[in-house]
């Protein structure tokens, strides 16, 4: 099948978390050295904690929402809500809009729907023939949102 869209958000890409790991690799280095200059056990430490750090960033960076737009299939991959496969034949309606949700919300809500995001404020808004709505949360809104609607529109022709 071809795929039409993809997008892969990771982690890592969040401001928030950019800047706890800053501040962590901060304070390991600047521990390290002070354990180096005056207690060699304290440097042990510190490079035990500043290397499982470090993995644990690693670790991090390999989460990802990914989502995928095919020829009759969007396809939604989260690494806390779950996976999601709906049929283009099934989306009514695709909506651009801005939402403020609480930071790094990835849950239900009885509102919205299903909300499927790994960082920011913008998405689509996506109503299906069965009454469900989603939300889903990109980064490339606009590029989505032509990947859906060309499909869409195909479909109507």
């Amino acid at each position: 099948m071809e795929t039409t869209f993809l997008e892969i958000q990771f982690l890592t890409n969040q401001k928030l978390v950019k800047l706890i790991f800053k501040i962590t690799f901060v304070a390991f280095v600047v521990g390290a050295i002070l354990g180096l200059i005056q207690d060699s056990s304290m440097f042990e430490i510190f490079t035990t904690f500043f290397l499982f750090t470090l993995a644990l960033y690693v670790s991090f960076s390999k989460i990802g929402m990914k989502t995928k737009v095919d020829t009759t299939t969007l396809y939604i991959k989260h690494p806390f809500v779950g996976n999601m496969k709906v049929l283009l034949s099934e989306i009514v309606s695709v909506e651009k809009t801005n939402f403020k949700f609480p930071p790094n919300r990835k849950s239900y809500h009885k509102k919205f729907g299903t909300l499927y995001r790994m960082y920011g404020n913008n998405g689509l808004l996506i109503k299906m023939k069965n009454k469900n709505s989603v939300y889903l949360g990109s980064q490339k809104v606009e590029n989505l949102e032509d990947a859906i609607q060309s499909k869409l529109n195909k479909k109507m022709d």
